[in-house]
């Protein structure tokens, strides 16, 4: 079951993968983060495991109502590492990044990642991250 929406006839220049399992307490805010970026030109997969919650129903919402966000549907649970390579392999994208279902992006992230990508031409970039109690 995929709700994949087709992109106007170019691929995204980033592919934004999320593995979701059982985080519906917390992944609509992760998603309105990375929906809301100041950057726009890239495609959310959302890799659902299985999950025995209502983490489905939550994605489902993003992705009814955004085109850039769509849901790849694992039949049984295979974990992290197994989504995260179902949505590599269904990546259009020219980069790739990992987003897990738990973190929150500040506005001009993406926008100041792919800034030093193009700057700099390098192939990997990494940042900081700040924990919330």
């Amino acid at each position: 079951m995929g709700y994949k929406n087709v992109m106007a006839n170019s691929k995204p220049l980033l592919s934004v993968i999320v593995p979701i399992y059982n985080v519906q307490d917390y992944v609509a805010a992760a998603l309105q983060s990375l929906q809301e970026q100041s950057f726009t030109d890239f495609e959310a997969i959302l890799v659902e495991d299985k999950s025995t919650d209502d983490s489905l129903a939550v994605i489902q919402e993003f992705a009814h109502e955004d085109p850039r966000f769509y849901i790849i549907q694992h039949k049984t649970n295979q974990g992290v590492a197994a989504a995260r390579n179902v949505g590599l392999e269904n990546a259009q994208g020219e980069y790739i990044y990992y987003f897990d279902p738990d973190d929150l992006l500040p506005h001009d992230f993406l926008k100041n990642m792919m800034a030093a990508i193009q700057k700099t031409d390098i192939d990997i970039v990494c940042a900081n991250t700040s924990n919330f109690a």
